[in-house]
């Protein structure tokens, strides 16, 4: 069975399966909520899906100063940029490419230890624990697509969002950023200890 390595922030557990979390064992409210989640999700959200989709995510305020008289007007804009490339990639998905499994539904994970290595302090601020995990079925994609903060228009999100789910590597970038989204259950095998990764540096 593949192997592959995911970056966890909670504890996990050699020999542990993960599996999708229920709609019915989530806390949401009000309950109609629950029932229109669970039309598109019978099956269940991971804690990633949770997070994007249920939990109520802290909004980002940013100042920003105008040019035209900067110094009496000043915009609030409440912005979460991830949150809405989140609904936008799986509304896409959703219309185009249902074959294809849900980031709400997955577990990320990386081909090599090095690669999760790099995402754990890039995007986890060198927090959390590497563990080696298989799973059998997954589908692979270029994480560039979702990170890259230059969307200049929606036609270029559209046209990049569509990349996404065919698989093809950002345009712009020499080399792809590979994610492979694990389609639970997910089994794990071991924790992969600090020395171990520390030796990447030495090689």
């Amino acid at each position: 069975m593949p192997r592959f390595y995911h970056v966890a922030k909670n504890q996990l557990v050699p020999g542990q399966v993960i599996d999708l979390i229920k709609i019915s064992e989530i806390n949401v409210n009000p309950p109609e909520i629950k029932t229109y989640i669970n039309k598109s999700f019978e099956r269940g959200l991971t804690y990633h899906g949770i997070e994007y989709l249920i939990n109520e995510r802290r909004k980002i305020l940013k100042t920003i100063s105008l040019k035209e008289n900067e110094s009496r007007n000043k915009k609030h804009i409440i912005e979460d940029v991830e949150l809405i490339i989140e609904l936008i990639f799986e509304y896409v998905r959703q219309s185009n490419y249902n074959n294809k499994p849900s980031r709400f539904q997955s577990i990320f994970a990386a081909e090599h230890l090095k690669e999760a290595k790099d995402f754990r302090y890039l995007y986890r601020k060198s927090e959390g624990d590497i563990w080696l995990i298989e799973c059998e079925n997954y589908f692979k994609a270029d994480m560039n697509i979702v990170t890259d903060p230059l969307y200049n228009t929606s036609l270029i999100l559209s046209y990049l969002t569509h990349e996404y789910w065919l698989g093809h590597p950002h345009p712009k970038y020499s080399k792809p950023s590979w994610e492979y989204l694990l389609t639970p259950p997910v089994k794990i095998l071991r924790k992969i200890e600090e020395d171990e990764i520390s030796q990447l540096e030495d090689r």
